[in-house]
């Protein structure tokens, strides 16, 4: 008896007759044998012999009108609080009967004149909806105007136009993003991505939920399955946000992708997806146009034979080979003939080529973490895109908003042995004036007023206020609210300056990657260069601001030197211009020799000739830290007695990222710095992964890498060897001490692996073992699949300047060009290998770089991000008259690393070493003011600091050392801070060089990088960041000036969210069909409804006693 082909049949068919077409639901067979293929060219179309063992029919029968098999039901059905396999899921929602009068008619454009549109249409409000005209019925021949001016549209119908925000390819080589793969595939641990349209949503729930709960992603397809550019505004909104709602109504969980039907999409169609917190995904074109698309949709239309689409597929697999990337391909499983197309040919081909196929969902192949798929699971800020809503989206269209982007919710935790309810101040909140409220706030003129608006009406919103604000509070702002209404109801005012990110136990970040580009990118014109100065200026007084209140938190006032480069002037705005200079000093004084006699007019002028980015934010620090000791006489002081008393002062040393322009393209072999690398690491310190539960399912797993993870804490900064090496050595003794196995124990990762299966009893070990076993297996298929063996070699020497063997690199070129020309290689890798040649070369010839961009076969963005590092003080080019640049500050050669592939250390060790040792140039890195050697000598008797005589506390104490408490060694502590972005190189230098040299070091950065990301960000650094992740829009345009609160004040604006609507429940809801016509309902009954029930719900001795004890801030 043949096994029945299987459904999953959400998608619509890509094909012009596709209403005409009977969708069909199959089930697919769990056991298929493999299939043995045999090609010949004797037609030109490849032959391939039916499958033993199966019931597929022979390629040469799967043709339009072919047998089908009866419908069978889902596999498997899941129950109303089921856990979802994505981390961070709500468990699937109670079943409801899917009446179809609520909803639009399947396979129609919905109707735009509904409340739901109505609503929905509200996300485009303040959006940048481009005013392109609709396609006559998005095809190229009917529409030649709009096909004529396709580049300028974004058309992908008419030449195959993307924009950054697509999702067209996976990063990484022969990774096949498989689109709509069979649920069967499951047992191949094989998901794919459904593309599905909302009319079959409603037809069909349960196979959704099959889908979804089998670990496939789900994605927006439209509800009626139409040409999008040839709609308005108001019917693609219609068309994504019912399939919006529908799939939520089922799943519980909202995508944040889309597909738009047959790939007709443009700049207007895109710019309202990305509106809806939808990112669109296409599927694979090569450089020439062809399209991975398998056209097996033509063969149920009819349009071609089983061989011929399985002749398409063929060629896709050739094409896959020679791009850079990995690639989406586009398959249905509609019909059982694409479903037979699929497992019984061109699935069996793809696992069998050689080399082998990665086959992948399209969103891990893409590094997405399965929780950013969908907006319940997502806590991503930059995920979909820099482009949604900045309050909520309201999916279901019944006017409240269902998901909310920014931190507006009610959380209750537990707070000092009591329940805490925490609201954000932007929204609204109930009063509760018998209660007294805790207040975190950053300070905002904004969240000033809010406070005076707490406390100013009839009505207090609390009975007082215990305000904390986590920086320092502008004396303006605390003059306003400690004179305003508010004032009798502050019980405390407190500054206690936390606004910094604890990265890790030694390294903090201010998180500003835009930083970067206004930093180094030059401004477009002559005419630009003062506005883009003073936009750095307050960019650096910003930073100062976040890196003073680190040294406030260690109750530091540290000595503090800066970085003045020797071999570059200053980068980007802060070059030297005419615009943004002193004038001229009058010729007369030329004539005076000295500095002093010269006038001030002479030493402004020359002034800015070191105007680097790092003297301007060492002063800025320098003053920030003596505005508050004028308010604190004993910051910096230790009281006698204690451990602190004896702690030498501090050093803060202010670089940037020019100091070290080798590190950001090394390949690092370190187990931290590798999984940054080459891994999808998200936000920060995410990883998602498969974990096999305890039942042997497979589900996604989302892991924080922490310094609360004790693995990760030991392991990260050994070599990956090492590492691996420590993950199996405490994994055997885990094993011996449980006397779980019999025998030698675990010798591979792979024997790890195979443990960890056989211990679902212990689920806690399985977990932490499984995270970096998964790690440290990608890691080293990366670095065996990518050649990075040989890529590294060549890095090394040009970083190095030597070979392993000490000598000077004399086939360097020999070594590198057939890396350049391999195909085997990345164009990512390509690019780092590229810009350390040209630095090792101090600059090549212009044809020299042209021939090596021409070898490697780079593109123009990727040439881009070679090109710009001219911007970063790199020489790129130089004639034969030329001499070497010379700088006064290179990283030494290290000779007691026993890994070849690590001989490279970063500058930052150069740095700390002299430093430590007295010895680094003061030329090089001046103090701003005080030195060591001028310093006053501390004073023995200490006097207790004086008690508060304001609301405004005179300092935190919170980082003392509890009495009682062991002490530990009390080391001098260095902080470096490096503008531009931080490797994690130089992340791991800082915490081994605390060891060596005795000192706490303490590394911080304006972000961290990766390689891939710093090559990404040079890309457009020539265009001010405009499309990169960190600034899409690019630098801000502004003319004037400001005072540094209102910068501070629109850099951390917040809009206020709308109160509730408060609706009573009505008894029934009238179908949608019905609602089109039927005449709006009084507000009156609502409104008086809404009020009596909350006057119900406030009232009462039993509510009082219920909010006894908790806290609101």
């Amino acid at each position: 008896m043949r096994p029945s082909p299987s459904l999953a049949s959400l998608l619509a068919l890509l094909a012009t007759s596709a209403n005409a077409l009977n969708p069909r639901h199959v089930e697919i067979a769990h056991k298929r044998q493999a299939v043995a293929i045999g090609v010949t060219a004797a037609t030109g179309v490849t032959l391939v012999q039916a499958p033993t063992g199966t019931s597929i029919p022979p390629l040469s029968s799967i043709t339009f009108g072919m047998p089908s098999q009866a419908t069978l039901p889902v596999s498997q059905t899941y129950p109303a609080g089921a856990s979802p396999p994505v981390s961070g899921a709500p468990a699937l929602p109670t079943p409801s009967v899917i009446s179809f009068a609520d909803w639009p008619l399947e396979d129609h454009i919905p109707p735009t004149d509904s409340d739901e549109v109505t609503m929905w249409m509200k996300e485009l409000e303040g959006k940048n909806i481009p005013n392109i005209p609709r396609t006559v019925d998005g095809s190229c021949v009917n529409d030649t105007a709009a096909a004529a001016d396709a580049a300028n549209r974004g058309w992908w119908t008419c030449g195959g136009y993307t924009r950054p925000t697509d999702i067209v390819a996976c990063p990484d080589k022969l990774t096949w993003g498989v689109r709509t793969l069979l649920n069967y595939l499951n047992q191949k641990n094989i998901s794919a991505t459904f593309f599905v349209v909302g009319s079959r949503v409603i037809e069909r729930p349960q196979i959704l939920i099959e889908e979804y709960m089998a670990g496939h992603e789900i994605s927006v397809h439209t509800w009626s399955h139409k040409h999008l550019t040839s709609l308005t505004n108001e019917e693609i909104v219609a068309e994504l946000g019912w399939t919006r709602h529908a799939i939520r109504t089922v799943l519980g969980v909202t995508p944040t992708t889309m597909r738009p039907p047959y790939g007709d999409i443009d700049d207007r169609v895109r710019a309202i997806a990305l509106a809806m917190g939808l990112v669109p995904i296409m599927w694979t074109r090569t450089p020439d146009g062809a399209q991975f698309d398998t056209n097996d949709w033509k063969v149920a239309g009819g349009l071609v034979a089983g061989p011929n689409s399985f002749a398409t597929f063929q060629n896709i697999l050739s094409n896959a080979t020679v791009i850079n990337t990995g690639f989406i391909v586009l398959q249905h499983d509609l019909y059982q003939i694409t479903v037979d197309l699929a497992i019984g040919y061109t699935l069996n081909a793809a696992l069998t080529h050689n080399p082998p196929f990665k086959l992948e969902a399209i969103g891990k192949c893409s590094n997405i973490p399965a929780s950013n798929l969908y907006f319940e699971s997502n806590t991503n800020t930059t995920f979909p895109s820099f482009n949604n809503s900045e309050s909520g989206f309201d999916i279901d269209g019944d006017g409240d908003l269902d998901l909310k982007k920014s931190a507006g919710y009610t959380n209750i935790v537990p707070f000092f042995g009591a329940a805490v309810v925490a609201e954000s101040i932007s929204n609204y909140r109930d009063p509760q004036p018998g209660f007294e409220a805790l207040y975190l706030l950053m300070p905002t003129s904004q969240n000033v007023d809010r406070i005076i608006k707490d406390f100013s009406g009839e009505v207090k919103q609390y009975a007082g206020a215990h305000l904390f604000f986590i920086e320092g509070l502008d004396e303006q702002l605390f003059q306003r609210l400690t004179s305003s209404a508010a004032e009798p109801y502050l019980r405390v005012l407190r500054e206690v300056f936390l606004n910094f990110w604890a990265t890790e136990a030694q390294a903090f970040s201010i998180r500003e990657p835009a930083m970067f580009f206004g930093l180094y990118s030059p401004p477009r014109s002559d005419t630009a260069f003062q506005a883009a100065r003073t936009r750095i200026e307050e960019d650096l007084r910003f930073a100062a601001k976040m890196i003073s209140n680190v040294c406030i938190a260690f109750n530091e006032f540290p000595f503090i030197r800066y970085y003045v480069p020797s071999h570059h002037p200053p980068l980007g705005a802060l070059k030297p211009h005419v615009s943004t200079r002193p004038p001229p000093p009058p010729e007369t004084s030329s004539r005076w020799r000295t500095n002093l006699a010269r006038g001030a007019e002479a030493r402004a002028y020359e002034a800015v000739e070191n105007d680097h980015a790092t003297k301007i934010l060492a002063f800025f620090v320098q003053n920030a830290l003596e505005e508050y000791k004028k308010q604190n006489p004993d910051f910096g002081k230790h009281p006698p007695g204690t451990p602190e008393a004896s702690r030498p002062r501090a050093t803060l040393i202010i670089t940037d990222r020019t100091m070290d322009m080798i590190a950001p393209f090394l390949h690092e072999f370190t187990y931290q710095a590798m999984v940054n690398d080459l891994l999808p690491i998200d936000d920060g310190g995410k990883y998602t992964y498969k974990f096999q539960s305890s039942v042997g399912a497979y589900e996604d797993k989302t892991a924080t890498l922490s310094d609360s993870d004790t693995v990760w804490t030991e392991v990260r900064h050994m070599h990956m060897k090492e590492a691996i090496d420590k993950l199996l050595g405490d994994f055997n003794k885990f094993l011996q001490e449980n006397a779980v196995f019999q025998g030698e124990g675990a010798a591979s990762l792979s024997d790890m692996k195979d443990m960890l299966a056989s211990l679902p009893q212990y689920q806690e070990q399985r977990e932490k073992f499984s995270l970096h076993l998964n790690m440290a297996q990608d890691c080293m298929a990366i670095f065996e699949r990518n050649k990075l063996p040989l890529v590294a070699n060549v890095e090394q020497c040009c970083a190095t300047g030597v070979t392993a063997e000490g000598k000077t690199p004399k086939h360097l070129v020999e070594e590198m060009v057939p890396l350049l020309d391999s195909r085997d290689v990345v164009n990512m890798n390509k690019v780092r290998i590229v810009a350390l040649y040209i630095q090792y070369r101090d600059g090549v010839p212009e044809e020299d770089r042209r021939r090596l961009y021409q070898h490697a076969r780079l593109t123009l963005a990727e040439q881009d991000a070679v090109n710009a590092l001219v911007h970063m003080g790199v020489r790129i080019s130089r004639t034969a008259a030329d001499r070497d640049s010379k700088k006064k500050f290179k990283q030494k050669s290290s000779s007691d690393d026993e890994y070849e592939l690590s001989r490279y250390k970063p500058v930052l060790r150069a740095l700390l070493e002299e430093h430590v040792a007295g010895k680094l140039d003061n030329s090089l890195f001046p103090y701003v003011k005080e030195t060591p050697a001028t310093a006053p000598m501390p004073s023995s008797l200490r006097s207790p600091p004086p008690q508060p005589t304001s609301l405004r506390s005179q300092k935190p104490s919170w980082h003392r050392a509890r009495s009682g408490i062991s002490q530990v060694e009390v080391r001098g502590r260095i902080i470096v801070f490096i503008v531009g972005g931080a490797t994690f190189s130089e992340l791991r230098e800082s915490y081994q060089l605390s060891s060596t040299l005795n000192r706490d070091i303490y590394l911080g950065s304006t972000h961290t990088i990766t390689p891939p990301q710093f090559v990404d960000d040079l890309k457009t650094l020539e265009l001010g960041g405009v499309g990169s992740r960190a600034l899409p829009s690019g630098l801000r345009e502004r003319q004037g000036s400001r005072t540094f609160q209102e910068y501070y004040d629109e850099k951390y604006y917040t809009k206020d969210a709308p109160p509730p609507q408060r609706a009573a429940p009505t008894p029934s809801r009238p179908g949608f069909r019905e609602r089109l016509e039927a005449p709006k309902m009084s507000p009156t009954n609502s409104l008086t409804s809404s009020v009596n029930s909350t006057v119900t719900t406030q009232s009462g001795k039993d509510e009082k006693k219920k909010k006894k004890g908790f806290f609101r801030f």
